[in-house]
Protein backbone atom coordinates (compact mmCIF):
# COMPACT_ATOMS: atom_id res chain seq x y z
CA UNK A 1 0.00 0.00 0.00
CA UNK A 2 0.81 3.56 -1.01
CA UNK A 3 1.45 5.94 1.73
CA UNK A 4 1.38 9.95 1.58
CA UNK A 5 4.15 11.69 3.23
CA UNK A 6 4.39 15.16 3.70
CA UNK A 7 7.41 17.48 4.33
CA UNK A 8 8.30 21.04 4.77
CA UNK A 9 10.21 22.67 2.54
CA UNK A 10 12.36 20.44 -0.57
CA UNK A 11 12.54 16.90 0.05
CA UNK A 12 14.68 14.36 -1.57
CA UNK A 13 12.74 11.13 -2.17
CA UNK A 14 12.93 7.20 -2.76
CA UNK A 15 9.64 6.06 -3.99
CA UNK A 16 9.50 2.51 -4.44
CA UNK A 17 7.93 -0.60 -2.33
CA UNK A 18 10.06 -2.11 -0.19
CA UNK A 19 10.00 -6.01 -0.37
CA UNK A 20 11.48 -8.21 3.26
CA UNK A 21 14.43 -6.30 4.29
CA UNK A 22 16.97 -8.71 6.74
CA UNK A 23 16.54 -6.44 9.71
CA UNK A 24 20.38 -7.80 11.40
CA UNK A 25 21.68 -6.49 7.88
CA UNK A 26 19.80 -3.59 7.53
CA UNK A 27 21.21 -2.45 11.16
CA UNK A 28 24.90 -3.23 10.31
CA UNK A 29 24.52 -6.21 13.15
CA UNK A 30 26.92 -8.84 13.20
CA UNK A 31 26.22 -12.23 14.91
CA UNK A 32 26.47 -11.81 18.38
CA UNK A 33 27.56 -15.43 19.50
CA UNK A 34 31.17 -15.69 18.33
CA UNK A 35 32.65 -19.01 17.29
CA UNK A 36 33.66 -20.98 19.74
CA UNK A 37 37.05 -20.64 21.57
CA UNK A 38 37.36 -16.70 20.56
CA UNK A 39 36.74 -14.10 22.61
CA UNK A 40 33.02 -12.46 22.92
CA UNK A 41 33.42 -8.74 20.98
CA UNK A 42 33.61 -5.90 23.58
CA UNK A 43 30.17 -4.16 24.42
CA UNK A 44 28.76 -2.00 22.02
CA UNK A 45 27.83 -1.71 18.44
CA UNK A 46 29.65 -2.94 15.40
CA UNK A 47 32.73 -0.90 14.86
CA UNK A 48 31.55 -1.66 10.75
CA UNK A 49 27.75 -0.01 10.79
CA UNK A 50 27.76 2.43 8.50
CA UNK A 51 27.62 6.14 9.32
CA UNK A 52 25.28 8.17 7.04
CA UNK A 53 24.42 11.15 9.38
CA UNK A 54 26.29 12.97 12.68
CA UNK A 55 25.23 15.19 13.95
CA UNK A 56 26.53 17.50 17.49
CA UNK A 57 23.86 19.80 19.85
CA UNK A 58 26.15 22.21 21.53
CA UNK A 59 24.82 24.17 24.69
CA UNK A 60 26.67 27.56 25.56
CA UNK A 61 26.77 28.72 29.06
CA UNK A 62 24.44 31.40 30.26
CA UNK A 63 26.99 33.59 31.98
CA UNK A 64 28.33 37.31 30.79
CA UNK A 65 31.00 36.95 27.80
CA UNK A 66 30.02 33.20 27.25
CA UNK A 67 29.41 33.40 23.86
CA UNK A 68 32.30 34.26 20.80
CA UNK A 69 32.28 34.94 17.60
CA UNK A 70 35.06 33.09 16.53
CA UNK A 71 34.94 30.02 14.74
CA UNK A 72 34.46 26.14 16.57
CA UNK A 73 35.35 23.42 14.58
CA UNK A 74 34.57 20.02 14.77
CA UNK A 75 36.51 16.76 14.21
CA UNK A 76 36.14 13.01 14.03
CA UNK A 77 39.81 11.76 12.74
CA UNK A 78 43.16 12.99 11.16
CA UNK A 79 41.17 13.85 8.08
CA UNK A 80 37.46 14.83 8.64
CA UNK A 81 36.09 18.54 10.53
CA UNK A 82 33.66 20.46 10.15
CA UNK A 83 33.73 24.16 10.53
CA UNK A 84 30.19 25.42 12.98
CA UNK A 85 29.19 28.43 10.98
CA UNK A 86 25.06 29.17 9.84
CA UNK A 87 23.65 32.21 8.58
CA UNK A 88 22.84 33.56 11.91
CA UNK A 89 24.65 34.59 15.34
CA UNK A 90 26.32 31.16 16.52
CA UNK A 91 27.17 30.41 20.07
CA UNK A 92 25.21 33.51 22.20
CA UNK A 93 25.54 33.25 25.37
CA UNK A 94 22.76 30.58 26.53
CA UNK A 95 21.82 29.06 23.45
CA UNK A 96 21.91 25.43 21.95
CA UNK A 97 22.06 24.74 18.39
CA UNK A 98 22.29 21.33 16.25
CA UNK A 99 24.89 21.03 14.04
CA UNK A 100 25.32 18.79 10.75
CA UNK A 101 28.93 17.70 10.56
CA UNK A 102 30.69 16.30 7.29
CA UNK A 103 31.58 13.14 6.64
CA UNK A 104 34.57 13.32 4.51
CA UNK A 105 36.61 10.45 6.12
CA UNK A 106 33.75 8.61 8.12
CA UNK A 107 32.27 5.96 6.47
CA UNK A 108 31.44 3.57 9.25
CA UNK A 109 31.52 3.90 12.97
CA UNK A 110 35.28 2.70 13.44
CA UNK A 111 36.45 5.72 11.61
CA UNK A 112 35.05 8.07 14.91
CA UNK A 113 38.51 8.00 16.14
CA UNK A 114 37.65 11.01 18.81
CA UNK A 115 35.52 13.82 19.00
CA UNK A 116 37.74 17.18 18.95
CA UNK A 117 36.20 20.41 19.74
CA UNK A 118 38.36 23.16 19.23
CA UNK A 119 38.87 27.12 17.53
CA UNK A 120 41.11 29.58 17.05
CA UNK A 121 41.34 33.18 18.15
CA UNK A 122 41.41 34.83 21.29
CA UNK A 123 37.35 35.12 21.79
CA UNK A 124 36.86 32.10 24.42
CA UNK A 125 33.57 30.52 24.72
CA UNK A 126 31.86 28.60 27.72
CA UNK A 127 30.13 25.37 26.95
CA UNK A 128 28.25 23.51 29.29
CA UNK A 129 27.75 20.53 27.36
CA UNK A 130 27.14 18.77 24.34
CA UNK A 131 25.39 16.18 22.89
CA UNK A 132 26.66 13.72 19.51
CA UNK A 133 24.09 11.84 17.61
CA UNK A 134 24.56 9.06 14.75
CA UNK A 135 22.29 8.28 12.46
CA UNK A 136 19.67 10.52 14.37
CA UNK A 137 20.39 8.59 17.24
CA UNK A 138 22.04 9.94 20.65
CA UNK A 139 25.38 8.15 21.15
CA UNK A 140 27.14 9.95 23.32
CA UNK A 141 26.54 12.81 25.49
CA UNK A 142 28.79 14.93 28.20
CA UNK A 143 28.50 17.84 30.54
CA UNK A 144 31.54 19.35 31.19
CA UNK A 145 33.20 20.03 34.83
CA UNK A 146 33.24 23.74 35.94
CA UNK A 147 37.18 23.44 34.95
CA UNK A 148 36.58 22.44 31.08
CA UNK A 149 33.80 25.01 30.73
CA UNK A 150 35.89 27.52 28.34
CA UNK A 151 37.40 27.06 25.67
CA UNK A 152 39.91 30.34 25.62
CA UNK A 153 43.83 30.80 24.77
CA UNK A 154 44.60 31.41 28.02
CA UNK A 155 42.14 30.08 30.82
CA UNK A 156 44.38 28.93 34.54
CA UNK A 157 47.52 30.01 32.24
CA UNK A 158 47.09 27.82 29.71
CA UNK A 159 45.79 27.67 25.80
CA UNK A 160 42.64 25.69 26.35
CA UNK A 161 41.17 26.25 22.96
CA UNK A 162 40.74 22.03 22.45
CA UNK A 163 38.15 20.01 23.99
CA UNK A 164 39.42 16.30 23.21
CA UNK A 165 37.05 12.88 23.95
CA UNK A 166 39.29 10.07 23.02
CA UNK A 167 37.68 7.04 21.32
CA UNK A 168 37.97 5.28 24.12
CA UNK A 169 35.50 7.31 26.29
CA UNK A 170 33.11 7.46 23.72
CA UNK A 171 32.99 3.79 23.24
CA UNK A 172 32.84 3.34 27.04
CA UNK A 173 29.96 5.53 27.57
CA UNK A 174 26.94 3.81 28.14
CA UNK A 175 24.68 5.76 25.34
CA UNK A 176 27.46 4.14 22.73
CA UNK A 177 27.16 0.49 24.09
CA UNK A 178 23.18 0.46 23.82
CA UNK A 179 23.38 2.12 20.60
CA UNK A 180 21.18 0.31 18.08
CA UNK A 181 21.00 1.38 14.05
CA UNK A 182 18.01 2.69 13.18
CA UNK A 183 16.68 1.57 9.73
CA UNK A 184 17.97 3.44 6.51
CA UNK A 185 15.93 6.51 5.62
CA UNK A 186 13.75 6.73 2.90
CA UNK A 187 13.73 10.33 2.21
CA UNK A 188 15.74 13.50 3.13
CA UNK A 189 13.28 16.67 4.92
CA UNK A 190 14.32 20.06 3.76
CA UNK A 191 15.49 20.65 7.61
CA UNK A 192 17.79 17.85 6.40
CA UNK A 193 18.92 19.22 3.24
CA UNK A 194 19.27 22.68 4.87
CA UNK A 195 21.51 21.59 7.51
CA UNK A 196 23.70 19.33 5.55
CA UNK A 197 24.13 22.45 3.23
CA UNK A 198 24.56 25.18 5.80
CA UNK A 199 27.76 23.11 7.45
CA UNK A 200 29.06 22.82 3.96
CA UNK A 201 28.89 26.30 2.89
CA UNK A 202 30.02 27.10 6.27
CA UNK A 203 33.24 25.24 6.18
CA UNK A 204 34.06 26.10 2.56
CA UNK A 205 34.03 30.07 3.29
CA UNK A 206 36.67 28.90 6.41
CA UNK A 207 38.68 26.85 4.17
CA UNK A 208 39.61 30.05 2.04
CA UNK A 209 39.90 32.47 4.56
CA UNK A 210 42.98 30.42 6.25
CA UNK A 211 44.44 30.62 3.00
CA UNK A 212 43.29 34.40 1.65
CA UNK A 213 44.30 37.41 3.56
CA UNK A 214 40.81 37.89 1.98
CA UNK A 215 37.43 36.41 3.48
CA UNK A 216 34.21 35.53 2.74
CA UNK A 217 31.38 35.53 5.33
CA UNK A 218 27.24 34.83 4.94
CA UNK A 219 25.65 37.88 3.83
CA UNK A 220 23.59 38.53 7.39
CA UNK A 221 21.20 35.70 7.83
CA UNK A 222 18.86 36.12 4.55
CA UNK A 223 19.21 32.36 3.68
CA UNK A 224 17.78 29.72 6.05
CA UNK A 225 17.82 27.25 2.93
CA UNK A 226 14.01 27.51 2.44
CA UNK A 227 12.46 29.21 -0.35
CA UNK A 228 14.90 32.05 -0.44
CA UNK A 229 18.27 30.06 -0.93
CA UNK A 230 17.03 26.25 -2.71
CA UNK A 231 15.18 25.78 -5.91
CA UNK A 232 13.53 23.00 -7.43
CA UNK A 233 14.81 23.03 -11.18
CA UNK A 234 13.15 19.33 -12.34
CA UNK A 235 12.54 16.13 -10.46
CA UNK A 236 16.37 15.53 -9.79
CA UNK A 237 17.78 18.38 -9.52
CA UNK A 238 17.76 21.34 -7.09
CA UNK A 239 20.05 25.18 -7.06
CA UNK A 240 21.63 26.21 -4.16
CA UNK A 241 21.83 30.07 -4.43
CA UNK A 242 23.66 32.32 -1.87
CA UNK A 243 24.50 36.00 -1.23
CA UNK A 244 28.22 35.57 -0.16
CA UNK A 245 30.08 38.84 1.95
CA UNK A 246 33.38 39.09 0.00
CA UNK A 247 36.05 41.25 2.28
CA UNK A 248 38.94 42.88 0.44
CA UNK A 249 42.33 43.31 1.92
CA UNK A 250 44.77 45.23 0.09
CA UNK A 251 48.42 44.06 0.69
CA UNK A 252 49.60 47.32 1.27
CA UNK A 253 47.27 49.81 2.00
CA UNK A 254 44.62 47.03 4.24
CA UNK A 255 41.32 47.08 4.50
CA UNK A 256 40.47 50.18 3.13
CA UNK A 257 42.18 49.58 -0.03
CA UNK A 258 39.82 47.65 -1.87
CA UNK A 259 36.00 47.13 -2.08
CA UNK A 260 34.14 44.79 -0.52
CA UNK A 261 31.32 42.99 -2.65
CA UNK A 262 28.70 41.03 -2.71
CA UNK A 263 28.82 37.46 -4.57
CA UNK A 264 25.96 36.09 -5.76
CA UNK A 265 26.78 32.15 -6.22
CA UNK A 266 24.05 29.79 -7.65
CA UNK A 267 24.74 25.61 -8.11
CA UNK A 268 23.03 23.16 -9.63
CA UNK A 269 23.17 19.92 -8.03
CA UNK A 270 21.62 16.77 -9.83
CA UNK A 271 20.63 13.57 -7.40
CA UNK A 272 20.92 10.15 -8.69
CA UNK A 273 20.68 6.76 -7.05
CA UNK A 274 22.78 3.49 -7.72
CA UNK A 275 22.36 0.28 -5.57
CA UNK A 276 20.76 2.09 -3.01
CA UNK A 277 23.06 5.03 -2.79
CA UNK A 278 22.56 9.16 -3.20
CA UNK A 279 24.96 10.64 -5.74
CA UNK A 280 25.37 14.34 -5.92
CA UNK A 281 27.03 16.11 -9.06
CA UNK A 282 27.29 19.48 -9.59
CA UNK A 283 26.27 19.78 -13.38
CA UNK A 284 26.27 24.36 -12.97
CA UNK A 285 27.54 26.62 -10.88
CA UNK A 286 28.05 30.44 -11.52
CA UNK A 287 27.45 34.10 -10.26
CA UNK A 288 28.21 37.03 -9.89
CA UNK A 289 29.29 40.64 -7.75
CA UNK A 290 27.50 43.87 -6.68
CA UNK A 291 28.51 46.41 -4.95
CA UNK A 292 26.59 49.17 -3.11
CA UNK A 293 23.33 47.60 -5.07
CA UNK A 294 25.75 48.26 -8.67
CA UNK A 295 26.37 44.95 -9.98
CA UNK A 296 30.24 44.51 -11.37
CA UNK A 297 32.63 42.40 -13.23
CA UNK A 298 35.06 40.59 -10.39
CA UNK A 299 35.54 37.46 -11.95
CA UNK A 300 37.79 36.70 -9.17
CA UNK A 301 35.71 37.36 -6.34
CA UNK A 302 33.38 34.58 -7.79
CA UNK A 303 35.73 31.80 -9.13
CA UNK A 304 36.78 31.95 -5.02
CA UNK A 305 33.07 30.94 -3.99
CA UNK A 306 33.18 28.31 -6.63
CA UNK A 307 36.41 26.69 -5.68
CA UNK A 308 36.02 26.99 -2.05
CA UNK A 309 32.44 26.70 -1.00
CA UNK A 310 31.02 25.03 -4.53
CA UNK A 311 33.70 22.41 -4.15
CA UNK A 312 31.73 21.61 -0.89
CA UNK A 313 28.36 21.12 -1.87
CA UNK A 314 28.60 18.14 -2.68
CA UNK A 315 30.15 17.07 0.48
CA UNK A 316 27.19 17.47 2.50
CA UNK A 317 25.38 14.16 0.96
CA UNK A 318 27.98 11.78 1.90
CA UNK A 319 27.62 8.07 2.97
CA UNK A 320 23.27 8.65 2.31
CA UNK A 321 22.17 4.87 1.43
CA UNK A 322 18.10 4.35 1.18
CA UNK A 323 16.87 0.71 0.82
CA UNK A 324 16.74 0.73 -2.65
CA UNK A 325 16.04 2.89 -5.82
CA UNK A 326 12.94 3.37 -7.57
CA UNK A 327 13.42 5.93 -8.16
CA UNK A 328 14.79 9.19 -6.68
CA UNK A 329 12.71 12.36 -7.06
CA UNK A 330 13.32 15.64 -6.06
CA UNK A 331 9.72 18.33 -6.15
CA UNK A 332 7.65 21.01 -4.72
CA UNK A 333 4.12 20.56 -3.58
CA UNK A 334 1.59 22.75 -4.66
CA UNK A 335 3.50 24.41 -7.13
CA UNK A 336 5.68 26.72 -4.44
CA UNK A 337 9.22 25.93 -5.00
CA UNK A 338 10.98 25.25 -1.37
CA UNK A 339 7.69 25.59 0.50
CA UNK A 340 6.56 22.30 0.96
CA UNK A 341 7.39 18.65 -0.55
CA UNK A 342 5.16 15.17 -1.18
CA UNK A 343 6.21 12.13 -1.92
CA UNK A 344 4.44 8.88 -2.42
CA UNK A 345 6.48 5.47 -0.79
Amino acid sequence: MKRLIIGFGLTLALLTMLGALDVAQAAGLGSPIPPKGQQPPPPGPDENTPVWRVQINLTVCDLPNAGTDNKILVAMNEINYTVLDRPIDDFERGSTQMYDLLLNGVLKLADIKYLKIYKGGSDGVCLTGFTLLVNEREIYARTISPSQWWLDSEYYGYDSRTLMTLGSTLRGYSGWQAWTAPSRPHLLPATEIGSRLMTAVGTGMYDFNVTSQHSLSWLGSNCDFGPRCVYVLDDKTIQVRLDIYFKCIDSLLGDGGCADVTVTYDADLRFSCVSGMIGVTKVHDGGETSSNGNFVTAAGEVSAVREYVGSRLTHAFQNIKFPACSPILVYPVDNVVGIGAEALL
